[in-house]
């Protein structure tokens, strides 16, 4: 599933010179997204086994209706792995952590594009180290801007024309502490079936998350124990 065929997704990323992508190794496509119920998408419920999403969440408007969908589609016992950028070693690194609520938000409104808001804060701060747009714990230096306040105000305004640039900004921003904190949230409030069983630590500028069907119980001196890992993951304590 992508948001663009096979021959599409050549093409895309034939023009983003920044990316250094093997075309031939673009995957088929079975289905293209447009932000309809996954449930629909494929045929009904309960039909696959894993689900792998290997970069995908910090780009989607609305999260919280792509978790609750790909929990759908699970078959019982069944599996959705993550890749996830670790915000604190990638172009994310001066943006604030994603919260609970700011999800809500964007689940309430049921966004499809980003917000000029989002827009303009990716712009603003993107940033680089040596020239790069990732890196592993450990690299020293001081990430630098990648963009100016110019084009962050361009993109502000791009977004309240419409634009969706192609899905390929970061709208939300996790480390592992802060992902996990937000996945309890969801299910403590009754929105996600989906409970994290299996994670791993942060490799060079990405985590990865196994969840499945599931809830669980957290007393609010967990929950308080859950925000401060995540708080203190960001100021580096």
């Amino acid at each position: 599933m992508d948001f663009l065929d096979t021959e599409g997704l050549r093409s895309h990323y034939a023009s983003l010179a920044v990316h250094d992508v093997d075309l031939d190794a673009v995957e088929e496509v079975d289905y293209i997204w447009r932000g309809e119920p996954l449930v629909e998408l494929v045929g009904g419920p309960a039909r696959y086994e894993w689900v792998i999403a290997s970069h995908v969440v910090e780009h989607i408007p609305d999260l919280v209706s792509f978790l609750r969908g790909v929990s759908e589609i699970l078959t019982p016992g069944g599996r959705l792995s993550l890749a996830v950028p670790d915000k604190r070693y990638c172009f994310d690194h001066y943006s604030p952590l994603t919260t609970t609520g700011q999800l809500l938000d964007a689940h309430l409104e049921r966004r499809v594009r980003p917000s000029p808001g989002q827009a303009f804060d990716y712009f603003a701060r993107c940033s680089q180290l040596d020239g790069a747009i990732a890196w592993a714990p450990g690299i020293s230096g001081t990430p630098e801007f990648r963009h100016d306040i110019t084009m962050a105000g361009n993109g502000w305004r791009s977004s309240m024309d419409g634009e969706d640039f192609a899905g390929e900004l970061h709208l939300w921003r996790f480390t592992p502490e802060s992902f996990r904190l937000i996945i309890t949230e969801l299910d403590i409030v009754g929105l996600l079936d989906l409970v994290i069983v299996d994670s791993r630590p942060t490799a060079g500028s990405e985590f990865f998350v196994t969840l499945g069907h599931g809830s669980m119980s957290v007393t609010e001196a967990e929950r308080l124990e859950l925000v401060r890992a995540a708080v203190n993951s960001d100021r580096g304590d």
